[in-house]
């Protein structure tokens, strides 16, 4: 084997060792914050463990409402960048995304697509029944007082989801992600330098123009004639500008970021989130669209959702609201 077969190979198992890390912090992750208010608060929603007064099929969905949120949040977790996740807006955001996708879609029905899809969601799912069933066979139908949730439960729940091999699915995902914001980041490299190249253009004719004007008499009509040319040249830039950012091709990813942005200056609730001493808080932005950007691809690789066509335009417009 030669030397740059072994330098890559070397570069392969480090990106493999902080890819199984980056796993294991998320992992850990999750389990500490089992203690966090927010988090109980949560929890207990899902799961109803103080209210009584519910039957066993109730009790029965509430469960599996909440460890299908639990295994598909970690999933997402793990597939958003190191050092988005870290961040506790995007553990959130990533947890109501889940919710919101579980209460839209029912978790039994999300539950039968991942026993069928793959050997990550299929062991995931087996993790999620078995629990579940665990839980449920300690209840009794005639003592709703015994429906609840023991904090063993969801440390056994951990157990099994570490024993699933998930690097090599989540090294796909996280490869189609880092290569769309890549596109997006390089495009906008271009756009900028396309557009300095336009004003730079645009400020020499305007400069050419005015030594031309110094060079002649300076009558009334020379001077209106001046100024004429030099508006037209200013108007003529601008409209570059907009066409260099209306007409180029923008991939899914730079869509979001471009409907969020319009969005944050229209509604209030996004504004409050997304602009700061009036002005667009860029990174929050594209870091808030990566987050979902990674939310929608990973659940498309999982075969969870299908992200076609329709479904990317009503993502689109419902960013827009």
């Amino acid at each position: 084997m030669g030397y740059y077969e072994e330098v890559m190979l070397m570069r392969e198992e480090k990106a493999k060792q902080a890819s199984r890390a980056a796993i294991r912090e998320n992992m850990n992750r999750q389990k500490s914050i089992s203690e966090d208010v927010e988090y109980s608060s949560i929890w207990n929603k899902l799961i109803s463990l103080d209210e009584h007064n519910t039957d066993l099929l109730d009790f029965r969905k509430k469960v599996t409402d909440a460890f299908v949120v639990e295994g598909l949040t970690i999933f997402i977790d793990n597939c958003v960048a190191p050092h988005l996740i870290k961040e506790e807006y995007n553990q959130k955001l990533v947890r109501q995304l889940v919710s919101n996708f579980i209460n839209e879609e029912g978790s039994n029905k999300i539950l039968n697509k991942m026993r069928r899809t793959s050997y990550l969601m299929s062991e995931m799912a087996y993790a999620i029944d078995t629990t579940v069933q665990s839980i449920v066979e300690k209840a009794d139908s005639k003592n709703d007082t015994s429906f609840k949730l023991d904090k063993k439960d969801k440390d056994d729940f951990y157990k099994k989801l570490e024993k699933v091999d998930v690097e090599e699915s989540i090294g796909k995902i996280t490869s189609r992600i880092q290569d769309e914001t890549n596109d997006f980041i390089n495009a906008n490299v271009q756009e900028k330098a396309q557009l300095a190249s336009s004003l730079e253009k645009t400020k020499k004719k305007i400069e050419d123009n005015k030594t031309k004007a110094k060079e002649k008499v300076n009558s009334k009509k020379d001077v209106e004639e001046s100024e004429k040319i030099e508006e037209g040249y200013v108007e003529l830039g601008k409209r570059r500008a907009v066409d260099i950012r209306e007409n180029r091709i923008k991939n899914i990813f730079e869509c979001m970021v471009y409907n969020l942005s319009k969005t944050a200056m229209i509604n209030e609730s996004a504004n409050k989130v997304f602009v700061k001493d009036s002005r667009l808080d860029m990174e929050k932005i594209v870091e808030h669209c990566e987050v979902l950007y990674t939310f929608v691809t990973a659940l498309d690789s999982a075969k969870l959702i299908n992200v076609d066509e329709a479904y990317i335009k009503n993502m689109l417009n419902d960013m827009k609201k």
